[in-house]
């Protein structure tokens, strides 16, 4: 990887496409230099503007937890492309970090009747759930994850705590040995 991104910065950066600063972004993120990669996409970005590339920038943000960033860039991404599943499961988590647990779950539910068969759109729409108070249905939804991906650790995890919340101990010690 670091190859790579040492032949790729050896061009000065105006000089290189939109492929090849997108590329360098994608590479400093596998090296997890997350500031770098930001600025490579940015860099793309002047050149040509698409969603993959703010995604990205929305991922990065949203990983460092500058979440205000993120949500502009996961905004930017939906404007081009307002079917992409990801971008509106990020969207979801991002508004319901913030404390916007409808609009998440508007989010969410836009991304589950595009793809009801992603594991990811149901456990985030069962935290969603679960920090609405609401943690009979956020168990329905991480269930849900489960049946479509049976090794989701997080799922079982997040629907042991619920079970716990609700008092069902034995239900909750299951759901948390599955997650071990």
């Amino acid at each position: 990887i670091n190859a790579a991104i040492e032949v790729l910065k050896l061009a000065p950066a105006k000089d290189l496409q939109y492929e090849s600063n997108y590329l360098l972004g994608e590479l400093y993120l596998a090296a997890n230099d997350l500031m770098q990669a930001a600025k490579s996409f940015e860099l793309a970005l002047a050149i040509n503007e698409t969603y993959e590339a703010y995604f990205q920038l929305g991922l990065i943000f949203s990983h460092i937890q500058k979440y205000e960033n993120a949500q502009i860039y996961f905004e930017k991404a939906l404007k081009f492309n307002p079917d992409l599943v990801p971008a509106l499961i990020n969207m979801g988590a991002i508004l319901r970090n913030t404390g916007k647990f409808t609009e998440s779950l508007q989010h969410l539910d836009k991304a589950l009747e595009l793809d009801k068969a992603d594991p990811a759109a149901w456990l985030n729409k069962g935290v969603t759930l679960d920090s609405m108070g609401n943690l009979q249905d956020a168990i329905a939804c991480y269930e849900k994850a489960l049946s479509l991906d049976g090794g989701y650790l997080e799922a079982y995890s997040n629907k042991g705590n619920a079970e716990l919340g609700l008092g069902r101990l034995k239900e909750a010690h299951d759901s948390f040995q599955m997650a071990l």
